[in-house]
């Protein structure tokens, strides 16, 4: 009697350091960074999702890959309000006239909620939409290979020279509400 209510009892205790172990490798796990890297837009798929190439990340992780943007949340293409659809096919038509085709930076790459890539995602100084010409820089074939992958290095407001922001251009047009990774309004 007494060793099957030990083995119980070690069975209860085992069981529970397993899920805390696993709860808190969800809770820090999340909060790990990838680093920064570019990317070649392949497809977007909504207003916050795009389908990119990375090409410094091994195929298997970093080809036709799902991106979600950081900070953001637009209207979803499949909602039941006509007027919500409508606002969501406005905001995927302005992200895709802005990154359709073109090499963006993925800043601070990130598991979200449900294992999916979440990076806040920019174009680069070379495109920025508030220059003259939006389409001018290099080719992406004239971008060397070991730039693809961007070391992590300290910006201020300084120093900072990268370009605009997506999430930020999509909050100040009117097409998203700002959006931390919690419950959506």
């Amino acid at each position: 009697m007494c060793n099957m209510v030990f083995r119980s009892l070690l069975r209860l205790l085992l069981s529970c350091s397993l899920l805390a172990g696993t709860s808190l490798q969800i809770a820090f796990g999340a909060e790990a960074s990838y680093g920064d890297a570019l990317a070649h837009v392949v497809r977007v798929v909504d207003g916050d999702t795009l389908v990119v190439d990375i090409p410094a990340f091994p195929d298997v992780v970093g080809r036709h890959i799902s991106i979600r943007l950081a900070g953001c949340d637009t209207p979803e293409l499949r909602d039941k309000s006509p007027e919500k659809r409508e606002k969501a096919r406005e905001a995927k038509a302005f992200v895709h006239d802005l990154l359709a085709g073109r090499t963006v930076i993925l800043r601070d790459i990130r598991r979200g909620k449900y294992f999916r890539l979440v990076a806040r995602v920019e174009l680069p100084s070379h495109a920025s939409p508030f220059l003259a010409d939006t389409r001018a820089g290099p080719s992406d074939s004239e971008i060397p290979a070991e730039y693809y992958l961007l070391s992590p290095q300290p910006r201020s407001a300084e120093t900072d020279t990268h370009g605009a922001d997506i999430s930020s251009l999509l909050i100040l047009h009117g097409y998203a509400k700002p959006y931390d990774g919690g419950k959506r309004e």
